[in-house]
């Protein structure tokens, strides 16, 4: 799933979508960068943490979250359109009055991305 210059594009893809969904459930512009943190748990979450390997860094867990999503983008198997939705959905309810509160509402919001890409692939 690791591919270092997909994880590089990624990366931006990734915080411009959660950007993107939260100026829409907020009905306000903001932009965020979502920590490696949030994408790492979404794996394990969705459980999908076989798809990396066991001795991967949270970062490098992040990397291949990122690299899997703008992959899916990529080779159209999910739309910026899906993907905006889902995460605006789940960040409607969100509570960003702190950072803490904020990553809680990340994860269950990449958590559910990853679920819905999740059925693309035949996990054990």
């Amino acid at each position: 799933m690791f591919n270092r210059d997909l994880a590089k594009l990624g990366d931006n893809f990734i915080n411009f979508i959660y950007s993107l969904s939260k100026s829409y459930a907020l009905m306000k512009f903001d932009g965020w960068k979502v920590p490696d943190k949030v994408l790492s748990q979404a794996l394990r979450e969705a459980d999908m943490r076989s798809l990396v390997s066991h001795r991967a860094s949270s970062h490098e867990i992040a990397d291949g979250v990122e690299a899997l999503i703008v992959h899916e983008w990529l080779f159209e198997k999910v739309s910026i359109e899906e993907l905006v939705m889902i995460l605006s959905e789940h960040l409607k309810t969100g509570d960003f009055s702190d950072r803490k509160k904020e990553e809680r509402s990340a994860l269950q919001a990449f958590t559910a991305v990853l679920l819905e890409i999740k059925k693309n692939f035949n996990l054990k």
